[in-house]
């Protein structure tokens, strides 16, 4: 067998190990800055302080999905605001630490689940460990923001996975169909745009066996149908008008920015289609994650074409097309006769299909000794922010929410979201014109390009407020004419 003398002699000669070791550099490299960052007051993004106020909601006991009319809308499922909340027990009630926790360890069981499901599919505990720490680097390299984060896509991803090494670490049985349907349907509500591994379990059960294909969907079909009845008993009309009602406006110019950043991906995608390139669909591990890969990239691509999408839409083709593409290799290598031609090809390829984890270290090597003055600067200026709003009285809205949630300020105006329904709902428009007529907030945080962002509710901000302060960061406040 080529497969087994190309394996012997990369194994004599230590390749496995060095590219172990070369892809451990690579983790430690991209996740020093965000695990650094973890316990900081400074938010890389607005949706750490959106996540982190919708579960002091919880907690607080108020509306998880309020009317729109609160200026408040929460299109995300249910799950992570509990997983978040209750981890905050552990970090002195702050929510946002706390998700950013939950993002960090759900990345490590990502890695772990698809690693163990990718050994058991490819039989090799070497490709396992490589697929693992390839999605780390992969993920810690190209999006690097995400790696602790409060936002509930690695959560979502964590339960998809774990869903998928149900079906790969044990024999396939019913019992294995069925959680790996919980799971996914956890996934699902947490964040309801993950629908590449579901799908794609759908079509490989079709296939590999019709019986448990039924299972799964008679599973599925039940859960849903709990978790539906159960979220009406639990937050009435306004989760389907929230979750599944939102709108969230679409532009061609965001579809092409989106296919623009598949780029870095491209080998991940092109050795991953290898599996399913030309043959027939079979019971094949590696066939599933080419078709949940291959779900992947469209998904991320309508996805991306809408307002407020942002790169983690792309997660499901690192996860599901790394395990792809290390099938692909060790497909090509098998079916290439000659030792040494195989020996070339597996190398070659295989450093292709993993190069996304690589390619960002040239940018984040140099970033890294200049990243901890320009971080204490910055996390300087934020406590100057949060500061500066915990001593204004009234009530206080922020575009950072992040600012409103460290300054203990309640979460009154969702203004991104406010925005977005703004744009399908004229009453949201008129509503929020009569708000800052009225001067409904004692001070508004702004950012520094506020003005030239494309937010409608910033025409009304700007008719009835004026800036009251700069800060050193940027940041505007203004408070009513």
């Amino acid at each position: 067998m080529a497969r087994s003398r190309v394996t012997a002699q990369l194994t004599k000669k230590g390749a496995p190990g060095v590219l172990m070791a070369a892809l451990f550099a690579a983790c430690a490299l991209y996740f020093y800055a965000p695990v650094a960052s973890i316990f900081t007051s400074l938010s890389p993004g607005y949706n750490e302080g959106w996540n982190a106020l919708h579960t002091a909601r919880l907690v607080n006991g108020q509306q998880l999905y309020p009317p729109i009319s609160e200026l408040i809308q929460n299109n995300y499922p249910p799950v992570s605001f509990y997983v978040v909340a209750a981890v905050s027990r552990l970090t002195d009630g702050d929510a946002l630490i706390a998700g950013r926790l939950v993002a960090i360890v759900s990345l490590l069981i990502i890695a772990g689940a698809i690693g163990v499901a990718s050994a058991h599919a490819m039989k090799s505990r070497g490709m396992g460990v490589v697929a693992a720490l390839s999605i780390l680097a992969i993920i810690g390299g190209q999006y690097q923001v995400y790696v602790a984060y409060d936002d509930p896509q690695l959560l979502a991803h964590a339960f998809m996975a774990c869903g998928v090494a149900t079906l790969f670490c044990a024999p396939l049985r019913r019992r294995s169909v069925i959680l790996a349907s919980l799971l996914m349907l956890l996934g699902g509500f947490t964040k309801h745009m993950l629908l590449p591994a579901p799908l794609a379990v759908t079509v490989w059960l079709f296939i590999v066996d019709k019986r448990l294909f039924r299972v799964w969907i008679a599973a599925s079909i039940s859960f849903a149908c709990v978790a539906f009845i159960a979220c009406y008993a639990l937050y009435g009309v306004e989760f389907f008008s929230s979750v599944l009602g939102y709108k969230r406006s679409l532009s061609l110019g965001r579809f092409l920015i989106g296919a623009g950043g598949l780029s870095p991906l491209l080998p991940i995608i092109l050795v991953g289609a290898v599996p399913i390139a030309g043959k027939k669909l079979t019971a094949s591990p590696a066939q599933f994650f080419s078709i949940a890969m291959i779900f992947g990239v469209a998904i991320s691509l309508l996805a991306r074409s809408g307002a407020g999408v942002d790169v983690n839409a792309y997660f499901d083709i690192v996860i599901y097309g790394v395990p792809a593409a290390l099938a692909g290799v060790q497909q090509i290598v098998a079916s290439t006769r000659d030792t040494r031609a195989a020996i070339a090809s597996g190398v070659l390829l295989g450093l292709l299909a993993i190069s996304p984890a690589f390619t960002p270290a040239p940018i984040r090597l140099p970033g890294l000794f200049e990243w901890r003055k320009a971080h204490a600067d910055l996390a300087k200026a934020s406590k100057e922010v949060i500061e500066g709003l915990r001593a204004i009285e009234g009530p206080v809205a922020c575009e950072q929410l992040s600012y409103c949630y460290w300054a203990g300020k309640s979460f009154d105006f969702d203004i991104f979201n406010v925005d977005q329904a703004s744009r399908a709902n004229s009453e949201v428009r008129d509503l929020v014109e009569a708000k800052m007529a009225d001067g409904a907030f004692a001070a508004i945080q702004l950012e520094p390009d506020w003005r030239a962002a494309p937010f409608l509710v910033n025409d009304a901000i700007a008719a009835s407020y004026a800036p009251i302060r700069d800060y050193p960061n940027g940041v505007v406040i203004v408070a009513p004419k």
